[in-house]
């Protein structure tokens, strides 16, 4: 196994160990994967937060392209300094193996791919400075650690293998990983399109695209890819509204009645929620909820 530290820009340097910590490194590494593989997978849903033993699956991924090329770059790789190891420059410790492929002609060489990439992030936690006084046991008496370091924690946070990726949060694995793909933001075309539905208005300042954030945009996704609005009703938005405590405005009589998009994306998200059917009724008492996790059944 190679080890590299992932940067922010995804870019990765080679993490040099000793002789007498890579092997226990790659025992640690070998562990956590087994482990990890034994959780159960569930796909990728935007809404849906996995429970202690689930991993969410994409079947097919692709590693940032300086990434790859850094871990197959092994004539002329960069190795990890101890100025990269402060709190947000280093954003993961990964483990890599590597295949080969067959060549495409006899006379071309087997081209070498990454099979494997096993992540385990590091925070502000798991980074050590010189900032903070820290000893640790040294033959009879306690001594300081010098120089910075991180911390190897148990468990993976994701795990590319065979081309496809699965993480146990969107969010930690957005931190080292490019997931804009896997969690995607509506386009402007599908912002229209929902916009044209007949069911929403804008009247606020500027237009729409200029108006919705990131938040609400990730919504408007989910919601254009349901389909949804072809068959609502605004009055039946403006019902399940009243029974929910949300609020929400109307413009127009008869046919023409639109739902006045809030003026805040917080008003915004809480209608977008609703539209996606994050609000429901307990099945055995009627309690009202809303939902912070759900995937497809």
């Amino acid at each position: 196994m190679d080890f590299f530290g992932v940067l922010p820009d995804y870019s990765v340097r080679l993490i040099e160990l000793s002789d007498r910590v890579d092997p226990e490194m790659e025992d640690i590494f070998r562990r956590d994967i087994e482990e990890y593989r034994r959780r159960e997978s569930k796909p990728f849903y935007p809404d849906y937060k996995p429970e202690n033993d689930e991993k969410l699956g994409l079947d097919s991924y692709e590693l940032p392209p300086v990434m790859e090329r850094g871990m197959l770059r092994w004539q002329s790789r960069e190795k990890l300094t101890p100025g990269d190891i402060r709190p947000h420059e280093v954003k993961a410790i990964v483990a890599v193996e590597y295949g080969t492929r067959p060549a495409g002609a006899p006379e071309d060489r087997q081209e070498r791919f990454v099979r494997l990439a096993a992540f385990k992030r590091i925070d502000k936690s798991r980074i050590i400075d010189r900032s903070v006084l820290r000893i640790v046991w040294d033959g009879n008496t306690f001594n300081r650690i010098d120089g910075p370091g991180v911390t190897v924690a148990d468990g993976l946070d994701a795990l590319y293998e065979d081309g496809g990726l699965s993480f146990t949060s969107h969010r930690n694995a957005n931190g080292f990983l490019d997931l804009a793909g896997a969690f995607d933001e509506a386009s402007r075309p599908q912002i229209d399109e929902i916009m044209d539905a007949g069911i929403l208005v804008f009247a606020g300042e500027g237009d729409i695209h200029e108006f919705v954030n990131s938040t609400c945009k990730r919504s408007m996704s989910m919601l254009w890819r349901s389909g949804r609005l072809t068959s609502v009703k605004v009055a039946d938005v403006e019902r399940h509204a009243e029974a929910y405590g949300v609020d929400m405005s109307c413009d127009g009589e008869g046919v023409d009645r639109r739902i006045l998009v809030p003026e805040t994306n917080k008003g915004f998200k809480a209608l977008l929620d609703l539209l996606n059917q994050n609000y429901f009724p307990g099945i055995f008492d009627g309690e009202k909820y809303v939902a912070n996790s759900k995937r497809p059944i």
